[in-house]
C-alpha cells in the first residue's frame, strides 16, 4: 500500500514537472503554430507547422520583413504577416509597389504585385503595419488587422517544422529601397581660343 502511494506520487510528481516546463516554454520561450489561410503565399501554405519565437523580441523589436506571429485584436485568434512599417514610417501603395517614406520596396517574396492603391498613412508610435506576403488575398493592416501594437506581437516565426521536406530556417529578407537615380549634370569647361590655357608642369630636379 505504501509502495503504491508511492509510484502514484511519483507519476503526480512528474506530470507537474512536465507541466511546468511546457507552460514555461509556451510562456516565455516560444511555441508551435499551424498555418491557415492563404495570406502568406508563397512563403507559407495551409497546414505547415513553425516555431515562433519569443525571446528574440523580448532583447530586441519587430524589424521590416520579419515574419510574425501576432493577437488579432481582442479575440483569441492568431494570424501570420510579415513586418512592412515600422513605428513613424509612411505607408502607401501606389502603381503597384509599396512604397516606405517615399520609396519604393523591392520585395522578392510577395506572391504578386499589390492591384489596389492605399493611401499614403503614418504608423503610429510603438505600432507595426504588417501585409501578407500574397498581397491581393490578405487581410492585413489594410484592412481589419489596422496596426498592430507591439504588445500583440506574439513572436517571430524562425523555422518550418512541417511538413519535413519543406523543413525552413526564416531568415530576415534584405527589404531594398528602389531609388530613383539621376546622373549630375556635368559643366564642361568651354575654351573658345583667345587665352592660352596655362598647364602647370611638375619640377624635376636632377642632381649632378
Amino acid at each position: 500500500m505504501v509502495e503504491s502511494k508511492s509510484e502514484m506520487r511519483e507519476i503526480i510528481e512528474s506530470l507537474a514537472v512536465a507541466v511546468l516546463i511546457v507552460t514555461f516554454v509556451t510562456v516565455f520561450i516560444g511555441r508551435f503554430c499551424r498555418v491557415k489561410g492563404q495570406s502568406m503565399e508563397p512563403t507559407l501554405h495551409t497546414a505547415e507547422w513553425l516555431w515562433t519565437d519569443r525571446l528574440t523580441y523580448e532583447f530586441g523589436t519587430p524589424q521590416r520583413g520579419d515574419v510574425i506571429v501576432l493577437k488579432y485584436r481582442d479575440t483569441r485568434e492568431k494570424y501570420v504577416k510579415r513586418v512592412i512599417g515600422l513605428p513613424g514610417d509612411e505607408v502607401e501603395v501606389k502603381e503597384h509597389k509599396v512604397y516606405i517614406n517615399g520609396q519604393a520596396l523591392l520585395e522578392p517574396y510577395i506572391k504578386e504585385a499589390p492591384a489596389n492603391d492605399y493611401a499614403k498613412v503614418t504608423v503610429p508610435g510603438d505600432s507595426y503595419f504588417v501585409m501578407g506576403d500574397n498581397r491581393n488575398q490578405s487581410d492585413d493592416s489594410r484592412g481589419s488587422v489596422s496596426y498592430v501594437p507591439r504588445a500583440s506581437i506574439e513572436g517571430k516565426a524562425i523555422v518550418r517544422l512541417w511538413p519535413v521536406w519543406l523543413l525552413r530556417v526564416f531568415m530576415r529578407p534584405k527589404i531594398e529601397m528602389e531609388y530613383d537615380y539621376k546622373a549630375p549634370a556635368y559643366n564642361t569647361p568651354q575654351y573658345d581660343g583667345s587665352v592660352s590655357p596655362e598647364i602647370s608642369r611638375p619640377e624635376i630636379k636632377i642632381n649632378q
